[in-house]
């Protein structure tokens, strides 16, 4: 009787183990399962997000010719292009394409001042010190500097160098001034004196505001003639350039038209059978130098993801190094 009772005891014992174990097992099925699938959502949304980098990337690509395009016809750039690129994505039966609209928003940096090659009386007329302007324009390469002058890479240089503090470097206009829209080693025609703003063409002509809004109203200029009648001012006293009393030369910097371009892409898709990726992006951001011959290089390239109510616009406080370029022939 009691080797009976023994029996069944050990048979209740193994029995509630098995249970036990076969719970166990379906609990670490069960983790095992939800484990995978969110390693494979995982995966689903960064092929997404490298995607949605590849979109952005190739829409900048495809904005720099239709810009290129442009000019070889004589044609001013659009300030938005609106591009449509595929995004492929696999079925059982292969893959299977779907359009993605891409825009890329074109924004003027020929109408920019360009700090690397701003004069003194013109830093002075930013709002900068006319001591600061000096130091400013020593610190960067010519025939007379030292060994540890450098141009800027960015804007925010003006600050992080020492030049400006906080309250200082926050009163200037940053979206009125750029580092990049020329060459170094020949600095020309990098100032477009038709999509200048009023606020740029004061400080060029070293007038009031008032009287830079009558000269904006009277554009297109079409040579240097024609600025200075619209202008009717002596040329000596403007401050961009040393130019001597009486002088007509124009000054090397200023055009009539633009060369250096900032390119900004929302990378955003969607539409994506069977996910929930609608609202990802990547925003990518160039800056596009074009040459007298339409050749293009591209001077900044900066590649962020970017929520659906992010604004696409460009930024100033990134610092690339602007000493090695990629070039697009």
């Amino acid at each position: 009787m009691t080797h009976t009772r023994f029996a069944k005891r050990n048979q209740g014992v193994a029995l509630v183990t098995a249970l036990g174990l076969l719970l166990l097992f379906a609990m670490l099925g069960t983790a095992y399962v939800r484990y995978m699938s969110i390693e494979m959502d995982d995966a689903r949304y960064g092929l997404l997000n490298v995607r949605a980098e590849q979109l952005s990337e190739a829409a900048i690509m495809a904005a720099i010719g239709e810009i290129e395009t442009a000019l070889n016809n004589n044609q001013i750039p659009a300030s938005e292009y609106d591009l449509t690129l595929p995004l492929y994505y696999h079925k059982q039966d292969g893959a299977q394409p779907i359009d993605q609209t891409i825009t890329v928003l074109v924004k003027d940096e020929s109408s920019r001042i360009n700090i690397n090659h701003a004069t003194p009386k013109m830093l002075t007329a930013l709002g900068i010190k006319p001591e600061v302007a000096q130091q400013i324009s020593q610190s960067l390469p010519n025939q007379n500097s030292g060994a540890d002058a450098k141009w800027f890479n960015s804007v925010d240089e003006l600050r992080t160098r020492g030049f400006l503090n906080g309250p200082e470097y926050n009163a200037l206009t940053h979206d009125l001034l750029t580092v990049y829209s020329t060459d170094h080693d020949s600095p020309e025609n990098y100032i477009n004196l038709n999509t200048a703003t009023a606020t740029v063409l004061g400080w060029l002509f070293n007038v009031e505001a008032e009287e830079a809004k009558i000269v904006a109203s009277k554009r297109p200029f079409t040579s240097w003639e024609d600025v200075l009648t619209k202008v009717g001012r002596e040329p000596s006293t403007f401050n961009v350039g040393d130019i001597p009393y009486g002088s007509r030369e124009k000054p090397k910097g200023l055009a009539f038209q633009s060369r250096c371009f900032r390119l900004v892409s929302d990378g955003l898709i969607k539409d994506v059978p069977g996910t929930t990726s609608n609202g990802l992006h990547c925003g990518t951001e160039a800056i596009l130098l074009i040459d007298e011959k339409n050749n293009g290089s591209l001077r900044f390239w900066n590649v962020r993801p970017l929520y659906a109510d992010e604004e696409t616009e460009p930024s100033d406080e990134s610092k690339p190094d602007t000493n090695t370029t990629e070039t697009k022939e």
